[in-house]
């Protein structure tokens, strides 16, 4: 009897060994490198007003892991800080997905009560370790427009017309976009300096995609390099990034720069779908939009040189190759051409609506279409040459304003106090050499259109330095200027210092900057004269404090005063720990305009602005 204990024990003993063993393995195997099977392309933060009340940041990758067990980085400024959390797979994209080796997939990381700024993410496996030294992703924050109409321009790649690229931006901000999100391969130098004026003038968002796609396949966009089921993955990661950067938008429109959206009266796109659309379909979650095809193959058949008015023969709208506008609080997930509603909700197709896309292409982009497209029924639509003259002017002052450098913009009116200022002229640096090229000439507008004075110009007030006479923050577009006088800054006026000089000299003696009084600001601050600041890579920012309990801090980078912690540690403590600051981006993160906001903030602020 014992006998038969001992055996009975022994062989539960072994079975568990195995057990044991066989689960480790498996553990093992399933932990994976996510460094070199995951690869990112974006991470953004939920859409919140307030830092405090993000809950989650998604990454949107190409996943080529059998597991898909990753754990998420993310690092404060200068990864002061690090939280680690396991991250969650939100959605998998499945068209083709069985024949695809990396699959475009959503992972979810949260970040509830993290207590800092997010700057950095990384993706990492199980049994590696967070580390700042490689395959770090900047966060990106999205804003919330709550009637605001933004664009996913998906990807720009190889090469675009950058006249074409002008025309497109002109007539999206006429009819009311407020931003336009765009995933960056390598582009034909012309277009991608259209693409960055753009930017800085706020109604565009560049993030960087890669021209070597990762996995074994060489692929690309263009139809000769295209591969049926990778390269719809490809695609479908900037699909999610507009996904998740476009989620504060009222309504967001999945377009290319050959594409563009037109109603009968030319109404801004909200304002059409706020008053005519949406209460007639009050459970709408998307708006499928037919499709003419002006065929450039067919020749000109308008007037030149604007392509919108140049091409006016167009084929029959076709629910064929379709694009939709959605409602992003009302939409579960979307692809290029078709969209979940979430329930509740449905997709309305406006079939008999006078909304609808114009697309302009030619005929070897057509393949899928049966017969030759020459031989298609035409139909003449003169719709876009009622807005010709219009939509001319605006694309003749942007693109000669779009090979100005900022800088030179700035130095007439930076220093502005009621007329304009005798500035210097300094010579540019290489990069400000490359901007002041002219665009092709084969963009079919001469030099003498570029000479109209800019009295006439529609967009000459878009361009005029204009700073808060309440708070000193300076805009170099008039875009943003409105936004922020709208929403209104609240800034006290006193300038009376709570501190004394000796007491506030004290707080600042040792600190790794140089700082200076207002009383005391020299010269060289007052009327600088330069873009740059004292030594390549330097940045300015300033703190006033003033006769109100709370200290103002201002930084054109928008970004809060914990982010310079290490720099200005006894400055904090001594007047926080609340700032008053704004966190409007305001000074183009690839230039060197800081001292020149800083300066105009604070003489206005000694003129007791």
């Amino acid at each position: 009897m014992k006998k038969t204990k001992i055996v009975c024990s022994l062989c539960i003993f072994l079975i568990g060994l195995i057990l044991l063993k066989i689960c480790k393995r498996n553990y093992v195997k399933n932990i994976e490198s996510c460094y070199e099977t995951v690869h990112v392309f974006s991470a953004v933060a939920q859409a919140k007003p307030t830092l405090s009340f993000i809950e989650h940041i998604v990454l949107n990758v190409l996943d080529g892991s059998k597991h898909s067990n990753c754990d998420c980085c993310i690092y404060g400024y200068q990864g002061t800080h690090v939280h680690r959390v396991n991250a969650v797979v939100k959605e998998t994209y499945i068209h083709n997905s069985k024949l695809t080796d990396l699959i475009a997939k959503q992972f979810q990381c949260s970040v509830k009560n993290i207590g800092f700024r997010m700057v950095n993410i990384q993706l990492v496996g199980k049994m590696e370790s967070c580390s700042t030294s490689y395959n770090l992703h900047p966060v990106l924050y999205p804003a919330i427009k709550e009637n605001g109409f933004g664009i996913c321009a998906k990807i720009a790649y190889n090469y675009l017309n950058p006249f074409h690229l002008i025309e497109w931006f002109e007539y999206q901000k006429m009819m009311g976009v407020d931003m336009v999100l765009i995933s960056l391969q390598s582009l034909n130098k012309d277009a991608y300096k259209v693409l960055k004026y753009y930017e800085r003038e706020g109604i565009s968002k560049l993030i960087s995609f890669p021209n070597d796609m990762p996995g074994k396949l060489d692929r690309g966009f263009t139809l000769q390099y295209w591969h049926y089921h990778q390269s719809s993955h490809d695609e479908q990661v900037a699909v999610y990034s507009c996904k998740e950067f476009l989620q504060g938008f009222a309504f967001v429109a999945i377009i290319d720069f050959d594409e563009i959206i037109v109603n009968d009266e030319f109404s801004e796109y909200t304002k059409t779908l706020l008053s005519e659309i949406l209460p007639s379909y009050p459970d709408a979650a998307a708006f499928t939009l037919n499709v003419s095809f002006f065929i450039t193959d067919w020749g000109v058949s308008g007037v030149e040189p604007l392509i919108t008015s140049k091409y006016i023969r167009r084929t029959y709208p076709l629910a064929y190759r379709y694009k939709n506008i959605y409602l992003p609080n009302r939409t579960e997930t979307i692809d290029t051409h078709r969209i979940w509603p979430k329930s509740g909700y449905r997709r309305i197709s406006l079939q008999s609506h006078n909304v609808i896309l114009h697309h302009y292409r030619d005929c070897n982009k057509l393949d899928m279409f049966p017969g030759d497209c020459t031989s298609f029924p035409k139909y003449t639509d003169t719709k876009m040459i009622k807005i010709m003259p219009k939509l001319y002017d605006r694309v003749v002052a942007a693109k000669k304003r779009s090979r100005t450098p900022t800088s030179l913009r700035l130095r007439t009116n930076v220093l502005l106090t009621g007329g304009r200022l005798d500035i210097p002229t300094i010579p540019t640096t290489r990069d400000e050499a490359m901007e002041e090229e002219d665009l092709p000439e084969s963009s079919d507008i001469s030099d003498e259109d570029m000479s109209d004075g800019d009295s006439s110009d529609p967009m000459h007030d878009g361009e005029d330095l204009k700073a808060c006479q309440t708070c000193g923050l300076v805009f170099v577009y008039l875009r943003g200027f409105k936004e922020h006088i709208q929403k209104g800054c609240g800034i006290n006026k006193s300038i009376e210092p709570p501190m004394s000089r000796k007491a506030l000299e004290d707080v600042l003696n040792g600190v790794s900057v140089t700082v200076v009084c207002a009383d005391d600001l020299p010269a060289y601050v007052v009327d600088r004269p330069k873009n740059n600041c004292d030594k390549k890579g330097s940045h300015w920012v300033v703190f006033h404090f003033s006769g109100s309990d709370t200290a103002e801090f201002f930084d054109s980078l928008g970004q809060p005063p914990e982010v310079y912690q290490r720099r200005f540690r006894n400055v904090l403590i001594a007047n926080g720990p609340q700032y008053c600051y704004s966190p409007c981006l305001i000074q183009p993160s690839d230039s060197e305009t800081c001292g020149l906001y800083c300066a105009y903030y604070v003489k206005k602020r000694c003129r007791g602005f």
